[in-house]
């Protein structure tokens, strides 16, 4: 059975190698009976699609097999292959990508559409840029809502589409039916182009259980008045139930007209608007208000003030919102928050930081996410946070100015750190970094992407746990240093080493050879070497047939 295996990764690996689709040795390998195991198969489908190099007779040759698939991504020119109920029959998670066609001819609803009817135990369902012609979005829907895997259905995300008329009429037809997605909590509709009331309404009819929705950049301040005016003039619908059990809510890039929020400290306008949409969710404990234009700190503050439990979690990302020590959004108010992300707002200092972390330690302390990337913070304000914020598990200060203080208060106030950004933070040396990566023993995702204190010894600290690191140019790191890396994160996954100067592919193949076998991608572009020693390439097999080589 491994031999079989083996001859099959190796035909796999000489297709990608020439760069070209499925070749005959491939598919002649594929057809062996138990050539392929059903973790290669489905490690192979999704590395090939998300890559863009899963052509139409390598997914043919992978149903051919009948084994099961857990996650498959699809695309355009895959549509046509036969999509089998073996295939499908332990399929969890089916994600399609497309593009609109100029050719109503090619267009993929139709045949969209037809995939979707063969789903069978499908709880996760993305949909991405679905065409507009042939029905479009209303078309998918109503085949999604046929299915068999309609009432298992969990999330659904029909990301960057052109909702258009069908979709309302289709979603009318199922609630006409009573034919709802019961078993649905995650709507995501981000960016989605012409996104009406009644398009919204109709389908929130048929999740009565949702929980979660996507509004991001699909949404205006016109939209969230006509279903404010819904729930005032029917406040025990089946729509009314739904937004009152909402939990997560994102309104982020939702286009104000105004831009006077508040007048005596009282919302109007469209922040008024906003406020009483966020009154009637009484459920609400996470809210998204990034990159709405003209929103300001007193609107924001309206906005917080207005949930009905303290928020457990906020995004102000790329927001306007100034928030300062004496602002109306108050430090005081997000002293609950369990996650925070405040990226890109230029007025986020150490100022706002110390008062805030005042605040939180006369709550308790139970920060677990926050994001400051691209602020003005600087030492001071992180350590103040990290002495308040013993169970902070995930933290984001790329592109900031701090330095080895920051590192210090980290290390030894927040043991529990398991996601750490430091990207382009050149402030900081390598000792106290060193330092850091050592302490947090629980580190599983790591950048320091263009960091000139990442060396070696950085390297050969890392805590074992992790399984994803960005070291993309660094110029002090060195073969010696990846092969310490290699013999002490050995369930490594994902890592960047582009860039890296002083790193060869010959220097550390003897190293990859007998290390990493869970590896999924490799990134060694800008790295010096010959073409030869592409590794990985020549080593797949097993559990490591998805390893992506970019070189």
């Amino acid at each position: 059975m491994a031999c079989l295996q083996d001859a099959a990764m190796a035909a796999i690996a000489a297709t990608f190698r020439e760069g070209g689709p499925a070749s005959r040795s491939m598919a002649t390998a594929m057809a062996v009976p138990g050539a392929l195991t059903a973790d290669v198969a489905a490690r192979l489908v999704e590395w090939a699609a998300a890559r863009r190099v899963l052509s139409l007779p390598l997914l043919e040759a992978v149903i051919a097999t009948a084994l099961p698939l857990q996650s498959l991504v699809i695309t355009p020119h895959l549509l046509d292959a036969p999509l089998t109920a073996a295939s499908h029959a332990a399929t969890t998670t089916w994600m399609y990508s497309g593009a609109p066609s100029p050719n109503p001819a090619t267009a993929a609803a139709p045949r969209l559409a037809d995939a979707l009817l063969s789903l069978r135990s499908v709880a996760h369902l993305s949909l991405a840029n679905i065409d507009a012609t042939h029905g479009g979005v209303g078309r998918v829907l109503a085949a999604i809502l046929a299915s068999p895997a309609a009432p298992g259905l969990v999330s659904l995300d029909i990301s960057f589409s052109d909702l258009g008329p069908a979709l309302f009429h289709a979603a009318a037809a199922a609630a006409a039916t009573d034919t709802p997605l019961t078993a649905l909590r995650s709507l995501r509709l981000y960016y989605c182009s012409d996104l009406a009331e009644d398009q919204l309404a109709a389908l929130l009819k048929l999740a009565p259980h949702l929980v979660a929705l996507d509004l991001g950049y699909s949404a205006d301040v016109s939209l969230a008045s006509l279903l404010v005016s819904r729930l005032e003039r029917a406040p025990d619908s089946a729509i009314a139930r739904v937004v009152r059990q909402l939990e997560c809510l994102s309104l982020c890039g939702l286009e104000l007209t105004d831009a006077i929020n508040c007048v005596c400290d009282e919302p109007v306008g469209d922040v008024a608007t906003i406020v009483k949409l966020v009154q009637r969710a009484p459920a609400l404990t996470s809210l998204s208000l990034g990159g709405i234009r003209y929103l300001d700190v007193a609107g924001a503050s309206a906005i917080v003030a207005a949930t009905h439990a303290p928020l457990s979690s906020l995004s102000l990302a790329s927001s306007f919102v100034q928030l300062l020590p004496d602002s109306p959004l108050a430090s005081s108010s997000l002293a609950h928050l369990t996650a925070l992300e405040l990226r890109a707002i230029a007025w986020i200092d150490d100022a706002w930081l110390v008062a805030w972390a005042d605040e939180m330690a006369a709550a308790g302390g139970c920060l677990t996410t926050l994001g400051l990337a691209n602020t003005s913070v600087c030492s001071e304000g992180v350590a103040a946070i990290a002495a308040v914020s013993p169970r902070l598990e995930k933290l984001d200060l790329g592109w900031s100015e701090v330095d080895d203080a920051a590192l210090d208060a980290l290390a030894h106030g927040c043991p529990h750190l398991s996601m750490l950004r430091l990207r382009c933070c050149e402030e900081v040396t390598s000792p106290a970094l060193t330092a850091l990566v050592a302490a947090a023993q629980e580190l599983v995702v790591l950048d320091l992407a263009r960091m000139s204190a990442v060396t070696d010894e950085v390297l050969a600290s890392i805590a074992p746990s992790c399984t994803r690191l960005d070291v993309s140019w660094a110029n002090e790191v060195t073969d010696v240093g990846v092969a310490a890396l290699v013999q002490r994160c050995q369930g490594m996954r994902i890592i960047s080493l582009q860039g890296c100067k002083q790193v060869t592919l010959a220097g550390m193949g003897p190293s990859l050879r007998t290390g990493w076998q869970d590896l999924v991608a490799l990134d060694v572009s800008c790295v010096p070497a010959p073409a030869d020693h592409l590794l990985p390439r020549d080593r797949l097999r097993g559990q490591s047939a998805d390893a992506h080589v970019v070189g």
